[in-house]
């Protein structure tokens, strides 16, 4: 599980593809459950490799954490999966949460995380509206052009 706290514009799996080819002095390639666009901030991502070596996942995790920037944190790395398991495709669920902050001034440290609205918000509307979202949907037109079943 990976983390990141900031707007950097490094691709987090650029990021552990670099350490990991660090680490094991070979060229790693990693998966990740998913993409975020640039300024969105992912929590818990999950990813997997395929490692040339055995390792220990307690140095492991401490080593990447030890090589990684400071806004990219590993919580835990698992060794043993099945050969077959994709992070990305074998995804059982994701969340998205938005936040909107209401009030004439916000804090500087939400800037980043929050969407600004100075007025009032009518909840009715956003209750309504809100409710077309919930259950399964197919979302593959708000993607990039790309095939959604290679992603």
């Amino acid at each position: 599980m990976v983390g990141r706290s900031s707007l950097e514009s490094r691709p987090i799996q650029g990021e552990l593809e670099r350490v990991l080819s660090k680490l094991f002095n070979s060229k790693v390639r990693v998966k990740g459950a998913g993409r975020t666009d640039r300024g969105v901030h992912a929590l818990r991502q999950f990813a997997n490799f395929i490692s040339p070596f055995d390792f220990d996942p307690l140095l492991l995790k401490r080593s990447l954490n030890a090589l990684l920037p400071p806004d990219i944190r590993v919580l835990k790395v698992v060794k043993n999966i099945p050969p077959y398991f994709d992070a990305r495709r074998n995804a059982v669920w994701r969340e998205y949460k938005y936040f909107i902050y209401r009030g004439e001034v916000i804090p500087p440290f939400l800037v980043r995380y929050c969407y600004h609205l100075k007025r009032e918000l009518d909840f009715s509307i956003l209750e309504k509206v809100c409710s077309l979202f919930i259950g399964v949907h197919d979302f593959s037109a708000f993607c990039d052009g790309e095939d959604p079943a290679s992603q």
